[in-house]
C-alpha cells in the first residue's frame, strides 16, 4: 500500500509540472505562469520528502545500504518523470497548434527537479552516519 501513495505522490507532482508546462506554451498571465512553476516546486519538493524521510527514520538503526539503494531508486524513476516532462516539453514546441517560443525554458524544470533532489538525498545520507558517529567531543 505504501507504493501505491509514493506513485500517487510522483503521479501528482509530473501532473503539476504538466500543467506548468501547458502554462509555459499558452502563455496567460504571468501571475498564472509564476503560480504554476510555485506549486510545481513545492509539490516536488513535498513528493521527495514524503518519499525519502520516512525511509531514512525507518532505518537509522539498520545498515545504510537498503536506504542508499532506495535513495537510488528514487533517484532514477525522479530522472524518468523529467524524461517524460522533456518529451512533453518537446511535443509542445514541434507541434503548431501550441508553439512554444523556445527549448530554454526548460531548464527551470530541470532545476526545481534535480536540485532538491540532490539536496535532500544528499542530507538523507548524511543522518544515519551523523546518529551513528554520535555527539563529537572536543578538546
Amino acid at each position: 500500500m505504501r507504493d501505491l501513495h509514493l506513485a500517487g505522490f510522483a503521479l501528482t507532482a509530473w501532473l503539476v509540472g504538466l500543467l506548468a508546462l501547458i502554462c509555459d506554451s499558452i502563455q496567460p498571465a504571468t501571475f498564472l505562469i509564476t503560480a504554476t512553476h510555485a506549486l510545481f516546486i513545492i509539490v516536488t519538493c513535498t513528493a521527495l520528502c514524503l518519499a525519502l524521510v520516512p525511509r531514512a527514520l525507518a532505518s537509522l538503526g539498520s545498515s545504510g545500504t537498503d536506504l542508499y539503494l532506495f535513495t537510488r531508486s528514487v533517484s532514477r524513476w525522479t530522472y524518468i518523470a523529467v524524461y517524460g516532462l522533456a518529451l512533453v516539453r518537446l511535443n509542445l514546441y514541434l507541434f503548431p497548434p501550441v508553439h512554444a517560443h523556445s527549448l530554454d525554458d526548460f531548464q527551470f524544470y530541470i532545476a526545481a527537479t534535480v536540485i532538491p533532489l540532490w539536496v535532500i538525498r544528499a542530507s538523507i545520507l548524511a543522518i544515519p552516519s551523523v546518529c551513528l558517529l554520535g555527539p563529537q567531543r572536543t578538546g
